[in-house]
């Protein structure tokens, strides 16, 4: 009988012992049979006995190692700047780091707003480092506020259409699996869990996943491509099922700019389309390119924009009124103030009309959290007008835009408990906006407006450092809020200094 070893890292034993657990539940059901432990007690070896036709007369040991922060570099792995909650290593050779094959996040969380998109950055780094990775959620959850229930929640689909573009752009597994909570049969009967989820099973789904891929691991088989791997290849099918059918039904609700198209009409031709590309079997495709944005489609939709601010700013008072595509005839005439051409025409219609269809491309009823800016020139004017004192090399960056422009206001930074802090939310934005809207070259600048008042004075040096990090945290202390940044933008604003950095 041959051995392989896998290592099993994360953000503390307790999930370390968690995933490995996963596997004496539910390891039968897909070729493994669980022989027992052996070893340290609090760090035990589990054992498998494979029995399944694909990997008979081979064991394996799944090993959990425990917190990241516990090893030394040299000793634990990485897919990146951030660490997420497991990473399964294979390993080759006594007392070396694996080579990673996959990373794993459990959000038990209720998905009330944007709790899942710091998350975010861990999900990207993964697929394009072309390491496999796996978000377990709850298909249904709900908000409850001092013992008082509020509200039944879903994931917000935004993540599985982004999952779904990393898998386009690096062809690598990026998969939700969805779990069964206390709320789900109420969601059900409410309309927050599609009826295609009636039954999830998404831990038992997560064994089937990793089962598959260690046995191929250990017989050093290529999972996307080897016909022994066909097993793999159907369960990673079937997450990507549930994917789309939560996309196709939340579509109208989380994401409306999606709403009616053509990607999602044929949904069992799309997986199937989609599973051949990541396995190689096809190139891509036109109708697995939805994300690569038309301009025309984008602006005939009529996109509105308006961020919900709190934090007192110049952008607040001055620059989120203009940026507005939501008008009324009351503010129509101070709004058009900064348009002219054919954007001029486009708000002297939605002020006769007084409104403007919503697209919400986030959980915020009504509001957007990025803005597109077809009119460069009147856009520089606004920016100008705002911060008169900024460097006249931003203002011509913004108006000389050939393209659309991506604009992402966030705070940036937030009162934590030890001070000022960057906002983990606002970081994993920036990625999850990024990956959805930064593929495609239908736009040109990418701001980054930052407004919260707690931002350092030496923001450029740290913007600075981590855009020379160049995807390698090792080299600097940057934080991760500034890593995103400077993979998004062309050009960051902080409304604080009334300064900004091209990028």
């Amino acid at each position: 009988m041959s051995f392989s070893a896998f290592q099993v890292y994360g953000d503390n034993l307790h999930e370390c012992q968690k995933f490995c657990k996963l596997f004496v539940d539910h390891g039968k059901d897909f070729g493994l049979s669980f022989v027992g432990t052996k070893g340290n007690v609090d760090r035990p070896v589990y054992l498998f006995d494979v029995f399944s036709e694909s990997g008979k007369g081979l064991q394996l040991g799944l090993l959990p190692c425990g917190r990241y922060a516990d090893w030394e570099a040299p000793r634990r792995p990485y897919v990146g700047y951030e660490d997420p909650d497991i990473i399964l290593c294979h390993m080759e050779t006594k007392e070396k780091v694996g080579v990673p094959i996959l990373g794993i996040e459990f959000n038990d969380a209720i998905e009330a707003g944007n709790n899942a998109w710091q998350r975010f950055p861990r999900i990207a780094q993964s697929a394009e480092k072309k390491v496999p990775f796996i978000y377990v959620v709850p298909a249904c959850d709900a908000e409850i506020k001092d013992g008082e229930f509020r509200s039944l929640r879903h994931p917000n689909i935004i993540i599985q259409i982004a999952q779904l573009i990393l898998m386009v752009e690096n062809g690598t597994p990026s998969l939700t699996l969805y779990t069964r909570g206390a709320w789900h049969d109420k969601g059900l009967k409410e309309g927050h869990v599609s009826p295609h989820l009636r039954s999830p099973q998404g831990e038992k789904d997560l064994v089937g996943i990793a089962a598959a891929l260690m046995i191929a691991t250990s017989q050093k088989l290529d999972v996307l491509k080897d016909a022994n791997c066909q097993e793999f290849r159907n369960q990673i099918k079937a997450a990507i099922a549930d994917m789309i059918e939560q996309i196709s039904y939340f579509v109208d609700r989380d994401f409306t700019l999606l709403k009616a198209d053509a990607t999602f009409s044929n949904r069992q031709g799309f997986v199937e389309r989609i599973v051949r590309y990541i396995t190689k079997e096809a190139t891509a495709e036109d109708e697995i390119t939805f994300h690569l944005w038309k301009s025309k489609a984008i602006k005939d939709a009529c996109l509105p924009f308006r961020k919900n601010v709190s934090t007192e700013s110049r952008y607040k008072q001055k620059m989120n009124r203009y940026v507005s595509y939501t008008t009324t005839r009351d503010n129509a005439d101070e709004f058009l103030k900064y348009w002219t051409g054919d954007d001029r025409m486009t708000l002297e219609r939605l002020k006769q009309e007084g409104k403007c269809a919503s697209i919400p491309l986030s959980y915020k009823t009504g509001a957007n959290e990025i803005g597109f800016i077809f009119n460069a020139k009147s856009f520089a004017k606004l920016v100008q007008s705002t911060y008169p004192s900024i460097a006249k090399e931003i203002i011509q960056h913004v108006e000389n835009s050939s393209k659309p422009i991506l604009f992402l206001p966030i705070a940036g930074y937030v009162m934590d408990t030890g001070g000022p802090a960057f906002s983990r939310p606002d970081k994993g934005l920036v990625g999850l906006m990024r990956v959805t809207f930064g593929t495609s070259d239908v736009f040109g600048a990418r701001i980054a407006l930052l407004y919260s008042q707690l931002i350092p004075k030496d923001w450029k040096e740290m913007l600075r450092a981590a855009h020379e990090e160049k995807g390698d945290a090792t080299l600097t202390q940057a934080n991760n809020l500034w890593r995103e940044l400077s993979q998004f933008a062309t050009c960051v604003i902080v409304d604080r200094w009334s300064e900004g950095e091209l990028l």
